[in-house]
């Protein structure tokens, strides 16, 4: 039996596509309007390819939780201090990619939130974002590690440092969020990068 050319188009689209299709579905209906029907409408595709793939909706936000981590640990911003060998320098550029908009945007803040808001309720995604957040945690206190031997930072708990940056970082999304209105992006991140360097440089 022939499939209608809808069906072949839609068998042809690969599930991060799909996912995709979730993701901007999620920023224009939110999470609880982000139905089947409204992801296969976006995309122009069969409702019943979304089912083949994904089975239900929760299927499809564990796959889509896992997307958006990938975005959201999308390594480019460090390229442009990782090839700095003078550990001033470096440190200087390190918190620069910390706090630009850029690394800030990398994930719509209003699918970030809405997974946040699912942590409450969904504990596999709760625990998928946790690890995130801690390898991330990991990897700052690999780099402020090596800035605290070459004598640029003197806090001792790195952990908690790495902790507070990370908020810090998260915070400028709810400043934008809520308060930025028409003032640059530019002037809050520097403010919170300072922060960072009171923070670190700080005696204990």
């Amino acid at each position: 039996m022939a499939h209608s050319p809808q069906i072949r188009k839609g068998a042809d689209i690969r599930k991060p596509e799909i996912l995709e299709g979730f993701y901007q579905a999620i920023i224009a209906e939110g999470i609880e309007g982000a139905s089947f029907a409204k992801i296969a409408k976006l995309l122009n595709i069969n409702q019943s390819l979304i089912h083949h793939y994904f089975k239900t909706k929760n299927n499809m936000l564990l796959e889509l939780a896992d997307l958006v981590i990938k975005k959201w640990q999308n390594p480019s911003f460090r390229e442009g201090f990782e090839v700095i060998e003078d550990p001033a320098q470096r440190f200087d550029a390190f918190l620069d990619s910390l706090f630009l908009e850029e690394s800030i945007g990398v994930v719509d803040t209003r699918v970030f939130y809405a997974f946040y808001y699912l942590c409450y309720r969904n504990e596999n995604i709760r625990l998928r974002l946790k690890r995130m957040f801690n390898r991330f945690r990991d990897y700052l206190v690999g780099e402020l590690s090596n800035f605290r031997k070459s004598g640029i930072i003197t806090v001792t708990d790195l952990e908690l440092a790495a902790e507070y940056i990370i908020t810090l970082q998260e915070g400028l999304a709810f400043h934008q969020t809520f308060f930025q209105e028409n003032k640059p992006f530019e002037i809050f991140g520097e403010f919170a990068k300072f922060a960072a360097i009171d923070a670190l440089t700080r005696v204990d």
